[in-house]
């Protein structure tokens, strides 16, 4: 039996930027195994943003990114979690 990953589509989180701030993402699609395509947002964020802060950002734009579940990314980036998108 496979592993309940830690997030879900739409889930949103914050991955720190080596040089101070975060950039936004959006879990887009996933493929089961820990495989993500998620939408990345500009511009910097200098503080993680709440959940309500994010919800006016669209598709159109964000880049497409493909992630690993390697990364972790709801442990070692931030701020995982749902909004009506």
């Amino acid at each position: 039996m496979a592993r309940k990953l830690p997030y879900k589509e739409g889930d949103w989180f914050a991955v720190p930027l080596r040089d101070g701030g975060f950039a936004l993402g959006v879990v887009a699609r996933m493929d089961g195994k820990g495989a993500v395509i998620a939408y990345l947002f500009g511009p910097r964020s200098e503080a993680l943003p709440s959940l309500e802060a994010v919800g006016s950002k669209r598709a159109t734009d964000a880049v497409l990114a493909r992630i690993s579940h390697r990364t972790r990314f709801c442990g070692r980036w931030g701020g995982c979690g749902g909004v009506g998108v």
